[in-house]
């Protein structure tokens, strides 16, 4: 069946995938923390996904799923319309490079040598050949969907530049949709019988879902980590 050019499946998918990672991340961070009630996690607030504490972000995530496989390129949407939206954030002072972490999670690969391999966790990070590269493209020529994140970055003194490489990190092949279900399930391991974690993650996720829409519909997108706890506490008594 051909698709519609008002198609938006792939825009629907990327929300649901924000929400269900936000709560796999949010699992993995309650493993971290002293105090999950000096923690906040936001769904499309100050970005696709930020963890706070004590009011300051401290960990901002731009989430780019891809239903196909594909490379990410040194001039690719991905990375530009991402570095506009956290330099508008820098330039509105609600982000700090040195005290904030930077991530592009993308279903995507990163191809060797290549900006995003600079920006990456891997062995071959080198930031400073990522400021290079990012400036030597910003004064290239263009397309219209990069020309904002090339004015933004060209306009920063390159102290800010080397400080705004070195707080992102790109992290490709990220788990599609489906795939994120198994990692959730073995983050909750230990807080349900193996043979109820399935039931168990249905009613999570639904509960998550249900405190996601209502935040993002009349709050300011914002859950804060110890209500998540207290959700899984009540499920557990459930499931006992």
């Amino acid at each position: 069946m051909a698709t519609s050019q008002f198609d938006a499946t792939n825009s629907l998918l990327g929300y649901v995938y924000q929400i269900r990672f936000a709560l796999l991340l949010s699992l993995k961070k309650l493993r971290d923390i002293d105090d999950p009630d000096d923690y906040f996690v936001s769904i499309e607030a100050i970005e696709d996904i930020a963890f706070e504490k004590s009011g300051t972000p401290v960990e901002l995530l731009q989430t780019k799923y891809h239903a196909k496989s594909g490379n990410i390129t040194n001039k690719s949407p991905d990375i530009w319309k991402t570095v506009r939206v956290w330099l508008e954030s820098y330039n509105n002072r609600q982000i700090c490079f040195r005290t904030s972490s930077l991530f592009l999670i993308t279903t995507e690969k990163i191809a060797s040598g290549s900006l995003a391999d600079y920006l990456s966790n891997s062995n071959n990070r080198d930031t400073s050949k990522a400021k290079n590269e990012m400036t030597a493209i910003s004064s290239g020529k263009a397309s219209k969907s990069n020309s904002k994140g090339y004015e933004l970055f060209a306009a920063l003194s390159e102290t800010e530049k080397q400080d705004f490489c070195d707080s992102i990190f790109v992290i490709d092949n990220s788990e599609k949709l489906v795939e994120i279900e198994k990692h959730l399930i073995n983050n909750l391991r230990g807080v349900v019988n193996s043979n109820h974690i399935l039931p168990f993650l249905n009613r999570l996720e639904g509960k998550w879902f249900s405190v996601a829409i209502q935040t993002l519909e009349i709050d300011d997108g914002r859950i804060n980590l110890g209500e998540l706890v207290n959700i899984i506490d009540d499920l557990r008594d459930q499931f006992l």
